[in-house]
């Protein structure tokens, strides 16, 4: 954790739930066999006693609404109606886990951009809401489960209705930023309330400790010449922004937005932890059926996934801070 502080929480006590059984459901321990578990007995019970700050709900006002305009109905066709082979739970929770993370990084990215631009000012608020936009719905044998677990509200504003500088590319961060709170993945509904006990154990409070920790350290770049875009297609190589060109010095600071995502990574295993103790203790259930042994893989493999999941290279976010700016049709060298 490089000597990062983390603030406290208190814990949650859960409420033990009504477990039934439903007709004719296998454990998904049966159909996969027990997890080899890697976590050492005392790497657990450090990630079970961790202190975690949850964060501060602000509720904004008005209804969840679509990420824009079409991507509900390539999103259905994609998820719900092309034939796909991968119904295994392994598998949709790596491909969960996989989008979390990813998730996570890329906004951890651009709040690190917007950061150094002053769109964020120094020292803002960082709480957390319900989702606001969602990309697909789910239906009677499917919940769409959002890949980031939670919506970040910055000084009481969602971060897409921030003013954006002249020279950034407004409408690339704002189509990037509801894509990213809005991403959902077609997965049986068993997996929402995996989520949800991940959510109420705070995994919401470990994005918003990685999204404060990259705002607050995140400086701008030095003065000095430099390309900020080279052009795409047919003009590629070609520049289209220089330094020369803006009076703004953002940039995505690589080494904290790495050290932000690690934050991540070790808050949403304490998360994931937290969460599987309070299943084992209470059990788990899902429209009314016992699914705690589901849920408890589900968890498991969460966690261990979170074990491999890698921040995002730099030259990842090299490329993609060159998507940040607009081109100008003739910089100054």
């Amino acid at each position: 954790m490089n000597g990062m502080k983390l603030p406290f929480c208190s814990n949650i006590k859960s409420q033990t739930v009504a477990r039934r059984k439903a007709p004719g459901l296998r454990s998904v321990m049966e159909k996969f066999g027990s997890i080899a578990h890697t976590i050492s007995p005392a790497a657990r019970s450090t990630l079970v006693g961790m202190a975690v700050d949850c964060g501060t709900q602000v509720r904004l006002p008005g209804n969840r609404r679509t990420v824009g305009p079409g991507v509900a109905k390539t999103e259905t066709f994609r998820q719900k109606m092309v034939e796909r082979f991968d119904s295994s739970y392994r598998v949709k929770a790596r491909e969960h886990s996989i989008g979390r993370n990813r998730a996570v990084g890329h906004v951890l990215a651009i709040f690190s951009f917007l950061k150094t631009d002053g769109a964020i000012p120094a020292g803002a608020r960082v709480d957390w809401d319900r989702a606001h936009v969602q990309s697909i719905k789910g239906d009677v044998h499917s919940d769409a489960a959002h890949n980031l677990p939670c919506q970040i509200v910055i000084n009481g504003q969602l971060p897409w209705n921030m003013s954006f500088g002249k020279d950034l590319a407004a409408k690339h961060l704002v189509a990037e930023l509801r894509s990213l709170f809005g991403g959902t993945m077609v997965a049986p509904k068993v997996f929402n309330a995996a989520d949800s006990i991940s959510e109420k154990n705070c995994l919401r409070g470990a994005f918003t400790a990685a999204c404060a920790h990259v705002l607050d350290m995140s400086k701008p770049a030095a003065p000095g010449p430099g390309v900020l875009k080279r052009g795409v297609g047919v003009n590629y190589g070609e520049i289209e922004l220089t330094r020369n060109d803006t009076s703004s010095l953002a940039r995505i600071d690589v080494d904290v937005v790495v050290n932000a995502f690690q934050m991540w990574v070790t808050l949403s295993r304490a998360a994931f932890e937290k969460a599987i103790a309070e299943v084992r203790a209470d059990g788990a259930t899902s429209m009314g059926a016992d699914v705690t042994e589901d849920v408890l893989y589900i968890l498991d493999r969460y966690n261990l996934e979170a074990m491999t999941a890698t921040a995002p290279t730099r030259d990842f976010l090299g490329r993609m801070e060159q998507e940040f700016w607009r081109a100008t049709s003739s910089p100054q060298l």
